[in-house]
């Protein structure tokens, strides 16, 4: 019998057992996910969870995906296996493997995502592997953590581990993870978040053997051929409900952090023929001098999670979700980047380019397209290399912001991008306890969001006080081309960051790299809000009034935008709800 589960399925599976099999796929890897962020020392991973896991084929095909983990991380992960098949041959792997790659050609990401994975044997035949990604706080480079706006080439960004086994049948290398920790500026925290991930390959590697233990490896086959099947199935009826026909829009990032006048133009070109879709981002702007690139799995990324808003975005990915799906994009883009480009803010450039996407197709399903989002990740490293008497540290964690108002309603609370969804932040309790800061203020922006018949949801002020001297790098984007609204919405505000030094001097940036902060200093990060949907006119006066009293917009605005005059003193009786608001 052939083992490999890669094989055409040769039995037939009933339906049950194909459901039983799908829940157990993704109970599993949500555990091991679970597990990557249980025994993980980074809050980037525990907190954050800047993390993924799967299980893929021999043949480099994604069985399924845990739900735990980052969307930007979801549509390549089986991609970056092709290496490890080039260099050690189907013949090359070992149980008690475990190798980690983060090399830029490759995986297309900074690199401080770097990938650990382990093949996973059956009576002696190689049927699948464990494949987790997570960031990394600090791979080397000039700038502590890794990722600055002024870097011009990988070099600068860091150390390249191209296929290397950590672990060879199961005795851990220790000249690699010598190497690793003398290239990194916080080796104890590396080398715990590599010990999580290789830790969920393990268990990764016995769950899948239990389960094929329990049901016998050709009826896992076939199952697993089946729900692919049907999640192709699922997506190709998506696909038909939208008119044929090409359809096309543009945006743009404001720069690439060195070249600040030039903007980077993203252009898409959507194509529904029957139950396929194309896209195309032929017209983008070249490669940049700067870190705003990202190898071609960034473009096809972009396009899954646009594509899987679109047409099955209950279920967690596998290889059948996206089998309708081409991407096309010319090499030398800066979502196509070659090396040496630097890649510290790969994902920066996402989700704009999913917004793009999603807006081409407004025309044709305007019933299912909002209007933009914050498109902007927001992150800011706080850090200080050495301290007296203790170790450094360093911090970083995207901030929420402002989603898009909908067809029929407001955008949704502030969440992350759509590259991060709807993954956690670290807990201001925990940020205090570790940190020197203190986090002043936490609210919602007033007036940040677009005004509509809808409105967006608004973006998040947050506030810092440093109580020792610390750094930052930050890169806050599309401050010249803000969250658009849709059918008359108006855009949204953009983000900034304000920083106000002890002498009360003010500072308003959007990129910063290792800037120096001094004691007594305080920064606020202000995230864009959403567009809004629809003509203003068209909202309702009691919409209008409970946003004022919920803090979204101001009385000034309500009336310069709405033309209503809000008494904030006077109590608004809600008739939907039938009580007074005060």
């Amino acid at each position: 019998m052939n083992a490999k589960l890669s094989s055409e399925p040769v039995m037939d599976v009933d339906p049950v057992t194909v459901e039983v099999i799908r829940n157990l796929l993704q109970f599993n890897l949500d555990e091991i996910e679970l597990t990557i962020c249980r025994t993980a020392y980074s809050s980037t991973v525990y907190e954050v969870r800047d993390m993924c896991a799967g299980w893929v084929d021999v043949d480099g095909r994604l069985i399924a995906q845990g739900r735990f983990g980052l969307p930007v991380m979801m549509g390549d992960l089986a991609s970056n296996l092709q290496s490890g098949f080039d260099l050690f041959g189907r013949d090359g792997f070992e149980p008690g493997d475990a190798i980690i790659t983060n090399e830029a050609a490759a995986c297309g990401q900074h690199l401080n995502n770097v990938v650990v994975y382990s093949p996973i044997f059956y009576e002696g035949e190689l049927v699948a592997f464990t494949t987790t990604r997570a960031h990394w706080a600090d791979v080397g480079g000039k700038a502590v953590g890794s990722m600055a706006p002024d870097n011009t080439e990988i070099f600068q960004e860091g150390v390249q581990w191209d296929t290397l086994k950590i672990f060879k049948a199961g005795k851990q290398d220790p000249e690699v993870t010598r190497m690793i920790a003398a290239n990194v500026r916080f080796p104890e925290q590396v080398l715990g978040d590599m010990r999580a991930q290789v830790t969920a390959c393990r268990l990764g590697e016995r769950r899948f053997v239990d389960m094929v233990d329990k049901y016998g490896l050709e009826t896992v086959r076939a199952s697993v051929s089946r729900i692919w099947d049907q999640s192709e199935a699922r997506a190709r009826a998506a696909v038909e409900s939208i008119p044929d026909g090409t359809y096309r829009s543009s945006a743009f990032l404001d720069n690439d952090g060195i070249d600040l006048d030039d903007q980077l133009d993203i252009h898409v070109e959507v194509t529904i023929e029957g139950s396929n879709m194309t896209v195309d981002l032929t017209g983008t702007h070249p490669q940049v001098r700067g870190p705003m690139n990202c190898g071609i799995s960034g473009a096809i990324v972009a396009a899954r999670i646009a594509f899987k808003c679109l047409t099955s975005p209950g279920t967690a990915p596998d290889e059948g979700a996206f089998r309708p799906l081409a991407v096309k994009v010319p090499l030398g883009t800066f979502v196509s980047a070659v090396p040496p480009a630097a890649l510290g803010l790969w994902s920066m450039p996402l989700p704009t380019v999913i917004d793009t996407i999603l807006r081409a197709l407004s025309p044709a399903i305007p019933e299912r397209i909002p209007a933009g989002h914050m498109g902007d990740l927001a992150t800011t490293f706080i850090y200080q290399q050495t301290r007296p008497g203790r170790p450094g540290f360093i911090h970083a964690d995207p901030f929420p912001g402002g989603w898009g108002a909908r067809p029929h309603e407001d955008g949704p609370v502030p969440l992350k991008s759509y590259g991060h969804g709807d993954t956690l932040k670290v807990s201001t309790e925990l940020e205090e306890l570790k940190f020197p800061f203190r986090v002043v203020r936490f609210a919602f922006r007033p007036d940040s969001a677009g005004d509509g018949k809808y409105r967006g949801s608004p973006g998040l002020d947050r506030e810092f006080e440093f109580l020792e001297d610390v750094m930052i790098t930050t890169s806050l984007e599309r401050s010249m081309c803000p969250p658009w609204g849709l059918n008359g919405g108006t855009s949204a505000a953009p983000p900034v960051a304000t920083l106000v030094l002890p002498s009360g001097e003010t500072e308003q940036f959007h990129k910063a790299t290792m800037k120096p902060i001094p004691a007594g200093s305080r920064l606020v990060v202000s995230t864009a809000g959403g567009g809004g949907y629809g003509e203003p006119s068209e909202r309702s006066t009691q919409a209008i009034n409970n946003d004022v009293r919920n803090g979204y917009i101001s009385v000034q605005r309500a009336e310069e935008v709405y033309g209503i005059k809000i008494d904030v003193a006077t109590p608004f009786r809600d008739e939907s709800k039938g009580d007074a608001i005060s």
